[in-house]
């Protein structure tokens, strides 16, 4: 199937042949290892958005009509990088700089990572989107069950604003064991389904 063309391919796919879907992605594989590398957040590395721009190809795949798209790869393009730009702006309010755009851009240098402008988040959107997450955040910690003590303590921490370090120097812990919690507390509100 190497020769086919990647509407081809897709076609094939549609009708269930799995391996033109594997022929397909192996030629865009690099491009999409390539906007993935492009971000990073702590916490949250190439691999992670790698995985979330092959789940964007897959359902540009799936949504593909050539009759009104030009060439698929105009098309999968931007649902890639739209995707992981996405994730990346949510990874980015679930860490502790997401109080101040200023603290974001010094995370941002340290990764060396450019991609991201001021212009990029408008700054009522950005304040919705904050908001928004640390409404989500404050119905976690009021669930019961959900969270361990010390979750629930550096979760408040968290949304009031406090750094990791002041967070551990507060609670008489390790730094790590402060970050090592507000992961855990991430990974339960991916499972909730919060910010999807």
């Amino acid at each position: 199937m190497i020769g086919l063309s990647d509407s081809e391919l897709i076609k094939y796919f549609k009708n269930g042949n799995e391996g033109a879907f594997e022929d397909l992605f192996r030629r865009y594989e690099a491009l999409v290892a390539k906007i993935a590398r492009k971000y990073c957040v702590p916490g949250y590395e190439a691999e992670d958005f790698y995985q979330v721009g092959a789940v964007a190809f897959y359902k540009a795949v799936l949504s593909y009509d050539e009759n009104v798209n030009s060439t698929f790869y105009g098309y999968v393009l931007p649902c890639i990088r739209n995707e992981i730009v996405s994730q990346f702006r949510k990874q980015l309010l679930l860490i502790e700089y997401a109080t101040d755009f200023e603290e974001i851009t010094t995370v941002l240098e340290s990764c060396e990572i450019h991609t991201i402008e001021k212009s990029e988040i408008v700054d009522e959107e950005y304040d919705n989107l904050l908001h928004a997450y640390r409404a989500e955040l404050a119905e976690l910690l009021s669930e019961r069950k959900i969270l361990s003590p010390l979750e629930k303590k550096c979760l408040e921490g968290f949304i009031g604003g406090l750094s990791y370090l002041e967070i551990a120097q507060e609670h008489g812990i390790a730094i790590k064991k402060v970050d090592n919690a507000l992961m855990r507390i991430r990974a339960k509100i991916r499972s909730r389904g919060v910010g999807d």
